[in-house]
């Protein structure tokens, strides 16, 4: 790379609203302006000369963004840079960019995206960007760059929801797919509840299943009075919000199954089978085998229990419990 002077450039000539090379997602600005009022600007920042000059402002950043905003809070009239002038390659300019980066700290999935993203138009296939990604510490797999390079085009609440930690990349690119309201809300669903994996899936299982079913919008759904009524439950905390979630989806979903579920456990408990006995329905009360479950220490305790299964076997309500296998759902 050729040498470029450092110079000190006021800060009223940087246009900070050209974000051409902008990768980071962090704004530590606190922190890093108390580090540069102490030890001063240890790397400074790399600005190129504009093109077309913007009344005032004559340079873009293409690292450093961070440090400048720092140093404006800090109340300083300028900050020494290195400058390089309209003759430097936007590739290398890239490259650059990544490269400072990289050296700071490892990139979230949402600086990954925007590195890649950078480089792509430099280079007319898949195999020659992966090259390129992997001489610039970025991921080399073909597959994984489609998917990551993706999540620029994500809305900001799914890009948030990638930062903060609950969203994974395949919930992200799923949520990307749908109508652009509905995955906003369910992003913002799950970061505030801090979701599993699992149940993430699940919500979006159960949320597309009735949406099909009863030929309503994803959006509808998800903005509904149910959904508000829970979420914004005082009462509730986190993890019974989830629950309450869930429960209302299961029954939406399949209420012939949620009506067999009550019904069942409102006539076992009619039985008085007391401690011992569990009495366990088919998986989704799909076929007719029940299961009995015994736990006892003894032989006398066998012997009552036994005495107990013999009687409720003869309940009127056992037929009843029998009897009441819904139809599989659609």
């Amino acid at each position: 790379m050729h040498t470029y002077p450092i110079k000190s450039v006021p800060l009223e000539q940087i246009d900070l609203n050209d974000k051409t090379f902008l990768i980071t997602t962090s704004e530590r600005i606190n922190a890093l302006s108390e580090s540069i009022q102490e030890l001063g600007v240890m790397n400074p920042p790399l600005l190129i000369k504009k093109k077309g000059l913007t009344p005032g402002c004559l340079f873009s950043v293409v690292y450093g963004f961070q440090r400048i905003a720092a140093c404006i809070k800090l109340g300083w009239d300028s900050i020494d840079s290195v400058l390089a002038d309209t003759a430097m390659p936007g590739l290398t300019c890239v490259k650059l960019a990544i490269a400072d980066n990289i050296w700071q700290r490892s990139l979230n999935l949402v600086e990954t995206s925007r590195a890649l993203n950078l480089l792509a138009p430099y280079f007319q296939d898949e195999t020659s960007l992966a090259e390129a990604a992997s001489t610039s510490g970025l991921p080399d797999n073909i597959g994984l760059i489609r998917k990551i390079k993706s999540i620029c085009h994500l809305s900001p609440l799914i890009q948030d929801g990638l930062l903060a930690g609950p969203l994974t990349l395949p919930t992200a690119i799923e949520l990307g797919n749908l109508d652009k309201e509905a995955g906003c809300r369910l992003a913002e669903i799950f970061t505030v509840l801090k979701l599993s994996l699992s149940k993430q899936r699940e919500i979006l299982t159960l949320t597309h299943e009735i949406a099909c079913r009863e030929d309503i919008s994803l959006a509808d759904l998800v903005n509904g009075n149910a959904f508000r009524q829970i979420l914004n439950d005082d009462n509730l905390d986190r993890s019974q919000k989830t629950g309450a979630l869930r429960s209302y989806l299961k029954q939406r979903r399949f209420p012939a199954i949620t009506s067999a579920e009550t019904a069942f456990k409102t006539n076992w408990r009619k039985l008085k089978s007391g401690t011992g006995l569990e009495l366990i329905p088919p998986p989704h009360f799909e076929g007719d085998v029940f299961t009995l479950r015994v736990q006892f220490k003894t032989v006398d305790e066998l012997l009552a229990h036994n005495r107990v299964i013999a009687q409720i076997s003869k309940h009127p309500v056992m037929k009843k419990i029998l009897d009441k296998i819904p139809a599989p759902p659609k």
